[in-house]
């Protein structure tokens, strides 16, 4: 009984941070929050221009199967866009099209 009581304290005290710690790389353009896994299009067409954009490198992955003796190369280019907002800028990074990870900079 008392492991089934801490487990439930652990995930209620989890529960009740979540939204605290969500809302420091959360967001907004009008009403449309935006998520990882959306597009450039999607973000922009919410957002207008970000006030930088710059390309950062590119991500190869290599496949090689050895019974046809064939390898494929697949380049993805990540990109950094910014949007100064809040006193601070939101750094959105994309690998090809599609948003992977954001930041809030004070």
């Amino acid at each position: 009984m008392k492991l089934i009581i801490s487990w439930l304290t652990f995930a209620i005290v989890v529960l009740a941070t979540y939204p605290v710690a969500a809302d420091q790389t959360s967001f907004r353009c009008g009403s449309e929050l935006i998520d990882i896994a959306d597009t450039a299009y999607q973000i922009q067409d919410a957002c207008g221009s970000p006030d930088f954009k710059r390309n950062v490198g590119e991500k190869r992955i290599f496949i090689t199967t050895v019974d046809e003796h064939r390898e494929l190369e697949s380049v993805t280019y990540v990109s950094e866009w910014i949007y100064k907002r809040d006193g601070g800028m939101y750094i959105l990074t994309f690998e090809g099209s599609r948003l992977v990870s954001k930041a809030y900079v004070k």
